[in-house]
C-alpha cells in the first residue's frame, strides 16, 4: 500500500505562533476525517506549495490514514491508496 505524508502549515501562522493546546485542538477536531476519501481540494492563494497541481493529483482519491501535530504550527496528514 503506497503511503504519502503531507504537512500543512496552519493558516495565518506568519502573523502569530499558536500555542500548543490550540494546535492540538485543531488536530483533535480533524480526527473525524480519518479514513475518509479525499475527493476535492481547494488551495487558497496564500498557501505556498512547490507544485499545486502535482499535490492535488497525488492526494485526490486517497484516504486519510493519520492526522498528527508536528511542533506548534504544522499538522501532518498521512494518506494511502
Amino acid at each position: 500500500m503506497l503511503q504519502e505524508e503531507w504537512e500543512i502549515v496552519l493558516a495565518g501562522i506568519e502573523k502569530f505562533m499558536p500555542e500548543l493546546p490550540e494546535v492540538q485542538a485543531v488536530v483533535d477536531s480533524l480526527q473525524q476525517l480519518k479514513n475518509n476519501l479525499i475527493t476535492n481540494i481547494e488551495i487558497k492563494a496564500n498557501v505556498v506549495l512547490p507544485n499545486k497541481e502535482a499535490f492535488t493529483q497525488n492526494v485526490i482519491n486517497k484516504k486519510i490514514k493519520t492526522i498528527n501535530r508536528r511542533g506548534k504550527g504544522k499538522v501532518k496528514f498521512e494518506v494511502r491508496h
